[in-house]
């Protein structure tokens, strides 16, 4: 008898592993992917890709330009030569004319040309330089799929234990109603016999 009792404790341990189907799939799936580790990296890679997304763009810091605007100050020089040539040309008119001024004029129509090859020439002033970040956010699918599985499972637990809490809240009404009733027939059989 002792011997059929120790075999029934040695065996009954392999009898309900063996039954347990899942975790052996899963024992067997762990060794897998522990000798192939590149088909459980492709695998995931599969199921729960990386996600990238873009942030709102923020402003870091501002570098001011180092050039001034000369803009107006050839401008006004444009204006003087040619407020100055108009003179000549009037002066030319007269009949009081030095002679310096054809002089006068041909420098002045040089230096008019020096100008508006100056004014092609320049280039405007470079703005200020803005650096901005975008930040990229990296997504963990994988770990975001575990958080969802594991919310799901709480929040089947959760109605569980709200369904387990109505349900003995109902039983406790129900012998709320049964001891009242009890006792009210208690009472009413003690005045009977009372009256009696």
């Amino acid at each position: 008898m002792k011997k059929l009792i120790a075999l029934f404790v040695l065996c009954l341990p392999i009898l309900l592993s063996s039954c347990n189907k899942e975790l052996r799939n899963e024992n067997k799936a762990y060794k897998y992917f522990r000798d192939h580790p590149e088909k459980l990296a492709a695998e995931c890679a599969v199921r729960f890709p990386v996600k990238d997304s873009i942030g709102q763009a923020t402003i870091d810091s501002v570098r001011p330009a180092v050039n001034v605007n000369q803009q107006p100050k050839i401008d006004s020089l444009q204006e003087f030569a040619d407020l100055l040539l108009a003179r000549l040309d009037a002066e030319v008119k007269s009949d009081h004319r030095p002679p310096e001024i054809d002089q006068y004029k041909q420098e002045v129509q040089q230096l008019l040309k020096k100008i508006t090859q100056l004014k092609k020439d320049y280039k405007p002033c470079k703005p200020d330089t803005v650096f901005k970040t975008k930040p990229v956010f990296r997504e963990n699918t994988a770990r975001v799929e575990q958080l969802n599985f594991a919310l799901a499972r709480e929040k089947d637990n959760v109605t569980r234990l709200t369904t387990e809490l109505e349900e003995a809240r109902s039983e406790k009404r129900t012998a709320i109603w049964i001891a009242t009733g009890c006792g009210l027939i208690a009472a009413a059989l003690i005045i009977i016999r009372i009256r009696r």
